[in-house]
């Protein structure tokens, strides 16, 4: 059985028939996306940063890679992690890396300092953080 998130309130049941009728629900999830994507194009381009051109076969390795590196730290389903990056290829590994494992991602601005994330740990019991070392002109290290 699935884990449900505390507190969480479901769509009322007239809404969600309309949604699956219509479609709007496909029933996948960001990683099955991923993953259908690298499958039916797995040489096509599909993710590019000022430095690299990934295609979907290659933003699927660098995704499972990284989730498989991120469970064996310990981070579970449910779990919150902080997500601080640019808009690098790397933003796309860590957001459907913690997708595919089923962990919630908590979206930071690069401008947030140590103020404003140490708020948000305590609001949202994050228990990691994904931050490029530096960027621009901020040593995160």
């Amino acid at each position: 059985m699935a884990k449900v998130l505390e507190g969480f309130v479901p769509y009322k049941k007239k809404v969600a028939e309309k949604y699956n009728k219509f479609r709007w629900w496909s029933g996948l999830t960001f990683g099955d996306i991923l993953d259908r994507a690298a499958d039916i194009h797995p040489e096509k381009e599909g993710f590019v940063d000022r430095k690299t051109r990934l295609t979907y076969g290659e933003a699927r390795e660098n995704t499972n890679k990284l989730a498989i590196g991120l469970m064996d730290l310990g981070i579970q389903p449910l779990d919150r992690v902080l997500v601080q990056l640019p808009n690098w290829n790397e933003f796309v590994f860590a957001y459907f890396a913690l997708q595919k494992i089923g962990a919630i991602t908590v979206l930071l601005i690069e401008r947030y300092r140590q103020f404003e994330i140490k708020r948000l740990i305590s609001i949202t019991g994050a228990t990691a953080w994904i931050v490029a070392s530096g960027y621009e002109k901020t040593d995160y290290a």
